[in-house]
């Protein structure tokens, strides 16, 4: 699925018959996605330290050459407003036109999904808020574990991985995505903060508009909403929450149970 040179990236979905970039949702263009391409290069890294498979690393130099030959020029960070707290990291367009290079900016028109629209063009400015067309990344970095994830030897492979050994490798009885282990003072804290009902309770984090009839038909040209998560009350799109309402999240659950068993784990 990795793309030819000189735009070797990955797209975020394909057509089935040629492998070739294809549109995916209303806001994502036919495109070479750099963010994407940054995902699939780690995870390329990580399939090898699994099989020892250099098929797995073929392709990325050429992946990070595409990523820094997207870099935009100073002028265009300055249009974007936003800055990366690395400063290794290059701004570069989200979206790459698979043909020619050129970046793909995602707009919006109307007021909702009846009578918006997406548009794509060459203007960086005034994108979608909900969806950022260019993105901060570190080739850098990247071109550091490559060489690192090279040099393991093969030996050292097949201790941790179950693809290169007859043995079985025991997995961990409970299973987080924690780097460290909690404290008792947090583990303790948050025993203490369930509440009666033993649940957590936090802020609500985004809520939506309820449902309304919207029945005038006909496009509109409405820029309002342009940069904005959500458009007018016919507009059921998420958007941040400002009321401080607290609800029972999956999120904070996951969060909170991978903590406590992480102190188990010590």
């Amino acid at each position: 699925l990795q793309q030819g040179e000189p735009y070797a990236g990955w797209a975020d979905q394909y057509t089935v018959d040629d492998l070739k970039p294809a549109h995916a949702r209303s806001y994502e263009p036919r495109s070479v996605n750099t963010g994407t391409t940054v995902r699939l290069i780690n995870l390329m890294m990580e399939y090898y330290k699994l099989t020892a498979d250099t098929r797995f690393l073929s392709g990325i130099p050429a992946a990070i050459h595409f990523l820094e030959s997207m870099k935009l020029p100073e002028s265009d960070v300055k249009k974007w407003k936003r800055q990366s707290n690395n400063p290794e990291a290059i701004l570069v367009p989200r979206f790459v036109d698979p043909d020619t290079g050129k970046p793909l900016y995602v707009h919006r028109k109307g007021s909702n999904v009846k009578n918006g629209t997406y548009y794509i063009d060459q203007n960086m400015e005034n994108t979608i808020g909900h969806y950022n067309s260019a993105t901060f990344v570190n080739p850098s970095e990247l071109r550091r574990r490559y060489e690192e994830v090279k040099k393991i030897p093969v030996s050292e492979l097949a201790k941790n991985s179950p693809f290169l050994q007859d043995q079985l490798v025991p997995l961990p009885k409970y299973y987080t995505r924690l780097r460290g282990k909690a404290t008792e003072e947090v583990a303790r804290g948050l025993v203490k903060s369930l509440t009666k009902d033993g649940c957590w309770l936090s802020p609500l984090k985004s809520t939506s508009n309820p449902y309304k009839p919207y029945t005038v038909s006909g496009p509109s040209e409405e820029t309002k909403y342009t940069t904005t998560f959500v458009g007018d009350e016919h507009d059921t799109s998420p958007y941040p929450c400002t009321t401080g309402e607290l609800c029972i999240s999956v999120g904070e659950y996951i969060d909170n149970m991978m903590k406590l068993i992480s102190y188990l784990e010590k």
